[in-house]
C-alpha cells in the first residue's frame, strides 16, 4: 500500500545496503546507500547506511541494475502463427511486459519502424528496421534492404532506419543462393566506412554460415557478428574488436522448444498474452514435441560442437552481447535470462556477463542513458530480493525508474 501511494504522490525512495552495478569497474558493489528525491534526482552515494528521510519508501538490501537491452527481440514474438502485432492493444501488452522486466531498449531487425506505436514511447526505446542489407539477388532477397553497388552510399543510407546498427546478411545456409560480397569487396569497405562516419555500428548476420561464407568477413572493419556459424569454422582468426552476439540459447528453443510450457506460463503471468492467444498457445503444446522430435535429435548431436565456438571465444576473453532471439518458433521477446544462462553454462564469467548485459549490448544499439549518478535523474531497475543478479533477470522488478520518473509496470 505504501509503495502504491508513493507511486501516486511522487514520494521519496531510500535505499540502504543495496547491491549496485559499478559501470567503471564492470562489477558489483555491495552496501551502497542513497536517496531518490521527489524530483527524481539521485542523492549522494554512501558506503555507510543512511538515515531515511521521513515518509520515504525504504528498500533494504535491494539489487539495483541498469535497464536491460536486447539486440534481437521481435515485436512478433509469440511464434505460434498468430500475428496481430500491428494492433495497438498487442503492442501495449508487449511494452508493459518489457517495462515489467526492466527492459529499456530492444532491436527488432525486421519490423518496420513506422508500425511501432506510441505504447513503446514510455521507458522503452525501440530500434526497429525493415530488413537486413544484402546485394541484389543475394540469399536474403525478398526480405532484405537493397545494398546495390550501382547506388550511391547516400541512397543506401536513406533506406536504413534513423538509428541503430546496420546488419549485412552474411550466410548462404539453406537459401540456395551463394554470397557475392567478395565480388564487391572494395565497394563494401567504402560502405562500411561511410556508415561508421555517420556513427552507425555495422555487423554481419552469420547464423549457420560456412567457412567459405566467412572468408572475406574477418578482413572488414565490422563491429559485431550475429548468430553462430556452423561447427566447421574456427574463431582463431576473428578480430578482437568484434563483439559477438551468438544467440547461444536460440537453437535450444528453436529446435527443441526448451522450457516452452514454463515460458508460456511465465509470460502469461506478466500479462503478455490475451486469453485468446494464451489458449491458442496452450492448445498447441501437445503437438510440439512429436513435430520437432527429429530436428531436436539432430541439434542435440551437434550442440556441443557448435557451442564450442562460443566457449573458445569466451576463453580468449572475447566480447559478447545479448539477444533473446525472440520471434522464432517457440521463442519469446525479452527472454534475456535464457541467453545469460546459456553463456554461463559454456564458461562466461561474471565480468563477461555483466559487460554483455550493461556495456556491449547497449553500445551496439546506441542505447545511452546515465545510471545511478549523483545529481542526475534516476535511471535504473530495482529488485527487492537480495539474490545473484542473473537469477533475478526476467522475474519482474519492484521499481523501474526512467529519467527520474517511476514507470507503470502493473
Amino acid at each position: 500500500m505504501m509503495l502504491l501511494l508513493a507511486l501516486f504522490l511522487g514520494e521519496i525512495y531510500h535505499f540502504n545496503n543495496a547491491t549496485v552495478y559499478d559501470a567503471q569497474l564492470n562489477g558489483l558493489r555491495e552496501d551502497v546507500s542513497f536517496t531518490v528525491g521527489r524530483d527524481g534526482i539521485v542523492g549522494p552515494l554512501s558506503r555507510e547506511p543512511l538515515t531515511a528521510p521521513k515518509g520515504a519508501v525504504v528498500f533494504e538490501e535491494a539489487v539495483i541494475l541498469p535497464h536491460l537491452s536486447d539486440f534481437y527481440s521481435l515485436i512478433q514474438e509469440r511464434g505460434f502463427g498468430h500475428d496481430e502485432d500491428f494492433s495497438a492493444a498487442v503492442q501495449g501488452r508487449i511494452a508493459r511486459y518489457f517495462r515489467q522486466i526492466g527492459m529499456g531498449a530492444f532491436r527488432d531487425p525486421v519490423f518496420p519502424s513506422t508500425a511501432v506505436n506510441s505504447a513503446f514511447a514510455q521507458g522503452v526505446e525501440t530500434f526497429a528496421m525493415r530488413g537486413y542489407l544484402d546485394l541484389p539477388g543475394g540469399p536474403a532477397r525478398g526480405f532484405s534492404l537493397d545494398a546495390d553497388p550501382g547506388k550511391s552510399y547516400e541512397d543506401i543510407y536513406k533506406t536504413l532506419p534513423d538509428r541503430g546498427p546496420a546488419t549485412l546478411w552474411w550466410t548462404a545456409a539453406g537459401m540456395g543462393v551463394p554470397l557475392a560480397w567478395d565480388k564487391h569487396a572494395d565497394w563494401l569497405k567504402g560502405l562500411i566506412g561511410f556508415l561508421h562516419q555517420r556513427g552507425r555500428k555495422v555487423g554481419a548476420y552469420i547464423q549457420d554460415a560456412s567457412p567459405a561464407d566467412l572468408k572475406l568477413l574477418h578482413s572488414l572493419p565490422m563491429d559485431f557478428y550475429e548468430g553462430i556459424p556452423d561447427a566447421d569454422n574456427t574463431v582463431a582468426e576473428w578480430p578482437e574488436r568484434v563483439i559477438w552476439v551468438p544467440m547461444a540459447a536460440l537453437n535450444d528453443k528453436r529446435y527443441c522448444a526448451a522450457k516452452l510450457a514454463a515460458r508460456i506460463n511465465q509470460l502469461a503471468g506478466k500479462g503478455l498474452y490475451d486469453s485468446k492467444t494464451l489458449t491458442l498457445a496452450q492448445d498447441r503444446l501437445d503437438s510440439v514435441g512429436p513435430r520437432i522430435a527429429e530436428r531436436c535429435r539432430v541439434w542435440k548431436k551437434r550442440r556441443t560442437n557448435t557451442l564450442k565456438l562460443v566457449e573458445t571465444w569466451l576463453e580468449r576473453g572475447g566480447k559478447v552481447a545479448l539477444a533473446s532471439a525472440g520471434g522464432h518458433l517457440f521463442s519469446f521477446s525479452g527472454d534475456i535470462l535464457s541467453e545469460l544462462e546459456a553463456l554461463d553454462g559454456i564458461g562466461a564469467d561474471q565480468e563477461q556477463l555483466l559487460a554483455a548485459a550493461f556495456v556491449h549490448t547497449p553500445q551496439l544499439l546506441g542505447f545511452r542513458e546515465p545510471y545511478l549518478q549523483e545529481g542526475r535523474p534516476a535511471n535504473f531497475i530495482v529488485y527487492e530480493l537480495e539474490q545473484y543478479w542473473v537469477n533475478l533477470i526476467g522475474k519482474g522488478v519492484a521499481l523501474n525508474f526512467s529519467n527520474g520518473k517511476t514507470l507503470d509496470i502493473k
